[in-house]
């Protein structure tokens, strides 16, 4: 373990760790981790993380975490538990913006999350044109750069399942050849461009035709 101390409180998340564990049967191992999830709630909580020492990933509760350094600086955690709830409290917190940033881009979202969820899901490659469409929207009215967080977006995203009623509102509030309009035509284009398989690409496309929104090929 290191000899600096670290603020608990300014934890790196995710990051690489040297830990000494106490397992359910008492058992103790000095163990390089790799965290890449932190879960749980002030009287329980977890990292799901590759251990190095069982080269797989494994989950740690928190409270058995005895000894914790930051395994690149050589900062020791005076408090591991305390570090990692630091460290939920962070993972959660949506940054000071993101209600805002949120509001100016939930026209555009109800328009592009009701044509993708054509399939009723959201996939991965889905989620990263909503993703960027927030980051664009956001940076129309030159206040981009804000403090929001992807992560926490990608949760909200999931959860919204906008109907039709309110996709064809926010369309037809678009001023005609409007930038916000131009927007979300030029993300619909790269939702389109994403899809796995034409099946899935003609609900897309068949959504967005029922909402107004023209793409290549259909001009």
């Amino acid at each position: 373990m290191g000899e600096s101390v670290r603020d608990p409180n300014r934890p790196n998340v995710p990051g690489t760790y040297d830990i000494i564990y106490e397992d359910a049967d008492r058992v103790f191992t000095a163990r390089r981790i790799e965290v890449f999830g932190i879960y749980g709630a002030p009287d329980q909580s977890y990292i799901d993380a590759y251990c190095h020492l069982r080269r797989g990933d494994r989950t740690f509760r928190s409270d058995r975490i005895l000894d914790m350094a930051d395994a690149v600086t050589g900062e020791l955690i005076r408090d591991p538990v305390g570090a990692i709830h630091a460290m939920i409290k962070e993972e959660n917190d949506p940054g000071p913006d993101f209600r805002s940033v949120m509001q100016k881009a939930r026209k555009g979202l109800a328009a592009l999350v009701w044509a993708a969820r054509a399939d009723r899901h959201l996939s991965a490659d889905e989620m990263t044109v909503l993703l960027d469409y927030i980051e664009a929207r956001d940076g129309m009215t030159g206040e981009g750069g804000r403090d929001w967080k992807r992560r926490v977006a990608d949760a909200w995203l999931d959860d919204y399942r906008p109907l039709k009623s309110e996709a064809v509102d926010a369309v037809s509030s678009f001023t005609k050849d409007g930038r916000e309009g131009e927007l979300v035509r030029s993300h619909a284009v790269k939702m389109l461009a994403v899809q796995n398989d034409e099946a899935e690409r003609s609900g897309v496309e068949r959504r967005l035709t029922q909402l107004g929104i023209k793409v290549p090929g259909q001009l």
